[in-house]
């Protein structure tokens, strides 16, 4: 039996393929978590995704959390309704127009 699946990681912005894990906790503990994740608004599955994923990147280097960092940011204003795009660029006027910066 295969236990991957495709799905889309908001972290990474795209699909890729995600292993299931299961989990066997304490009623009290299962609670509490899924407080706190509801306390976040998140899932308790993208919590402890998202936990997973701080833990793995233990000894990262600089370049690779800044990475991880900027996706993070870049799905939390997504999640925002908020996203970059090229027509949000200035064109050639607007970007030397002096008089528009006082």
């Amino acid at each position: 039996m295969n236990s991957n699946e495709i799905a889309f990681a908001p972290e990474k912005g795209y699909l890729c393929s995600m292993k299931h894990l299961t989990l066997t906790v304490d009623d009290s503990t299962f609670h509490a978590a899924e407080l706190q994740a509801q306390k976040t608004g998140k899932s308790l599955s993208s919590l402890l995704l998202e936990f997973l994923g701080h833990f793995s990147a233990v000894g990262d280097s600089d370049f690779e959390r800044l990475v991880r960092e900027e996706e993070a940011l870049r799905v939390k204003l997504h999640q925002k309704g908020r996203h970059f795009s090229g027509g949000d660029r200035l064109n050639r006027d607007e970007l030397h127009d002096r008089h528009a910066l006082r």
